[in-house]
């Protein structure tokens, strides 16, 4: 089980780092523009990443909650990058 637990923790951070990017670099107008939207929508990439990190990390130490964490967050994964390609096709006209 460490390829799923690495693949977790690794997406997990990858999530955390894109949106730090983002928000230091100023490139997420919408917290002008739509605030709220924008804000609930980081905050559910947030626990997301939240989820991946914990479950892979629960792999990893072998704890019997650990399958249905990990398989929570990539449920929420698959929700996530649904999401985000909308978003960022909108983003982009």
């Amino acid at each position: 089980m460490k390829y799923p637990a690495f693949f977790a923790i690794f997406v997990g951070a990858m999530i955390v780092n894109q949106w730090v990017i983002f928000l230091v670099t100023g490139q997420v107008p919408e917290l002008q523009t739509a605030p709220y939207e924008i804000a609930c929508h980081i905050a559910a990439e947030m626990l997301t990443a939240a989820v991946l990190i914990i479950g892979g990390a629960g792999l990893l130490r072998r704890s019997i909650w650990a399958k249905i964490i990990t398989l929570t967050g990539l449920g929420m994964l698959i929700y996530s990058s649904i999401n985000s390609a909308g978003y960022f096709a909108q983003s982009a006209q």
